[in-house]
């Protein structure tokens, strides 16, 4: 039996770069990599698109199991559509869904029916899935995907780079891949935008350019990193709701952070608030605002103590855990479905 993941081909952002780590990490593992590419003149090629990926998944055989990265990154729905069929028809081949993102979720103000979205109809093909979190499994379970999952709990964001030493400073970073629009921050802690420019510096706010996530860690110095988008700025465009989103995924940025050895900021409503109080890695502001209040209360000893509550996590996102371990429960999962 061979264990498959996919993976879509490309560089540039997110979209690629996280899906790509994943299958990294599941190399470490045994799997083997199927990568594919988004090919723009077949969109409107039924035959020639069967072609390709009738050809693309060739190579798995009955009583193989593959692990889909979900969403693929192929824009076009009859892609999504086709590729998923392909697979649930092939023989004796059991489908895991390794979850990056559920689109559904992320349009804002959208009625969709749960019996007939697209996305959760495509969810229902797999044998299991590998969630973000409790938070989100329950949402999926009340929107009938009734199928084995597995808590994620995590994602990964390997790094083995310089970091810099760390003390409490009034400082918060927030690193995002879309632009920030500041509504309302007046706090004096020094706000620093990575990558989400959308203004000029003021006395309190300085923003970087756009940078390699790998580049990221190596300049905190101290202070938080602000995992949630509070109501202090937006990054909100169209009808995607980026924000409320947060609150059920989860973040790129949060995980960023844990390999940093950076203590965090989220919000009450955030899927990760109550374990990151309870293991003392961070804050808990519903408010960005508060921050000054929130830091005049920490003494020196009580950041270093936070520093050393998060290294476990550090070394965990750092070398790959969560993802080998959702992994490997899935393929148990599937082991003992009877």
């Amino acid at each position: 039996m061979t264990k498959w993941i996919t993976c879509l081909a490309g560089t540039g952002n997110t979209m690629y770069d996280a899906p790509q780590e994943v299958a990294r990490i599941a190399e470490t593992i045994g799997f083997q990599t199927i990568y594919y590419a988004h090919y723009d003149n077949v969109d409107n090629q039924h035959e020639m698109r069967l072609t390709y990926f009738e050809s693309l998944l060739s190579q798995i055989q009955p009583g193989d199991t593959v692990v889909v990265q979900f969403p693929t990154g192929l824009v076009n729905a009859n892609y999504n559509e086709e590729f998923y069929t392909i697979l649930r028809e092939k023989s004796g081949v059991k489908l895991i869904a390794f979850l990056h993102d559920v689109r559904t979720y992320i349009y804002a103000g959208q009625n969709y029916d749960p019996k007939t979205d697209l996305t959760l109809k495509w969810l229902r093909l797999f044998d299991c899935l590998i969630v973000h979190n409790a938070k989100f499994i329950e949402r999926l379970r009340a929107d009938s995907v009734q199928v084995p999952m597995v808590n994620m709990h995590l994602f990964d964001f390997c790094y083995d780079g310089p970091l810099q030493e760390k003390h409490l400073l009034p400082k918060v970073y927030y690193t995002s891949g879309r632009r920030v629009r500041l509504i309302d921050y007046h706090a004096k802690t020094h706000l620093n935008i990575i990558g989400g420019r959308f203004g000029e510096d003021q006395l309190n706010i300085h923003y970087f350019d756009k940078m390699e996530n790998k580049a990221i860690p190596a300049i905190f110095d101290g202070g938080f990193g602000l995992a949630d988008t509070l109501p202090n700025f937006s990054i909100n465009f169209g009808k995607l709701d980026w924000e409320t989103y947060n609150q059920l995924n989860n973040p790129f940025k949060l995980s960023l952070y844990l390999a940093s050895g950076l203590p965090v900021i989220v919000s009450s409503q955030s899927a990760h608030a109550a374990w990151i109080q309870e293991k003392n890695i961070g804050l808990i502001l519903d408010n960005l605002n508060d921050i000054d209040d929130a830091l005049s209360n920490l003494t020196e000893d009580d950041y270093q103590a936070m520093l050393a509550a998060i290294k476990p996590y550090q070394k965990a996102v750092s070398t790959g855990y969560f993802a080998k371990r959702a992994l490997m429960e899935a393929i148990r999962t599937l082991s003992l479905t009877v």
